[in-house]
């Protein structure tokens, strides 16, 4: 498949979580004086994390989590899996797996009532745009912290990539637009969806190196729209082993 070794997710806020998923490289990078970018994350990790083994089995085990049934394949850079509206990516480096998912689904939903929709207090700037037609998603409502803690939860926890116990930590309410796949035939205008959601914070500690963080942010009806963060395995546990 024709796709760039790391794709991008067409989210704000998904690009805000991105960073914060990745804040935990911070201290370690500042240390050695690297970017936090590319090549010199691998080189400064390397030390204190390893890439854990992921085989064909585990990979389709994580995207059935993420709602994708289709194999997964191997790339240039890792693995990736995807169906006709979402997307998984496994990119490898060897300091860990960085992850991206992404779910147009919200776009194939039905519509809503754009004077509804536009005679809200906080309406879509889609509403200045004559035309413009809505996803019933769009005059949603957000979950509630509970529902969305345990829906990010869950799904990692299927997903198997990082074992172990969370700390979790549920963001205020916030809009965010939709993820619009590459070629996704809908009735509606991708950029212009934006829907209530919840951002959810996952951090798993690795003792002395750099913990795994995720962000996933749930829009309404409960639905992982994007997740991004790094699978890693502390390398004193190779050697407590």
């Amino acid at each position: 498949m024709a796709h760039p070794a790391l794709q991008p997710l067409r989210s704000a806020a998904c690009v805000l979580l991105l960073a914060a998923a990745a804040s935990a490289l911070t201290p370690a990078l500042a240390r050695a004086g690297g970017s936090g970018s590319g090549g010199d994350a691998d080189v400064t990790l390397a030390p204190s994390t390893r890439r854990p083994h992921l085989d064909r089995a585990d990979v389709a085990r994580a995207a059935r989590a993420f709602g994708i049934d289709t194999a997964p394949e191997r790339t240039t850079a890792g693995w990736e899996a995807q169906d006709d509206v979402r997307e998984l990516y496994l990119n490898r480096a060897p300091s860990g797996w960085y992850v991206q998912f992404s779910d147009s689904t919200t776009l194939l939903g039905p519509a809503g009532d754009r004077a509804t929709i536009c005679a809200a207090p906080e309406a879509p700037y889609g509403c200045t745009v004559p035309g413009v037609q809505f996803v019933a998603d769009v005059g949603g409502v957000a979950p509630d912290a509970a529902t969305a803690a345990a829906v990010a939860e869950r799904v990692l926890r299927s997903s198997g990539l990082q074992p172990g116990r969370w700390d979790v930590l549920v963001l205020d309410p916030g809009r965010d637009a939709v993820p619009c796949r590459d070629g996704l035939q809908t009735g509606f205008a991708c950029l212009q969806q934006v829907v209530p959601t919840r951002a959810v914070m996952l951090t798993h500690d690795l003792g002395e190196a750099p913990a795994a963080r995720w962000g996933v942010i749930v829009g309404p009806r409960a639905t992982v729209l994007t997740a991004v963060g790094r699978v890693a395995r502390p390398l004193t546990a190779d050697r407590r082993g």
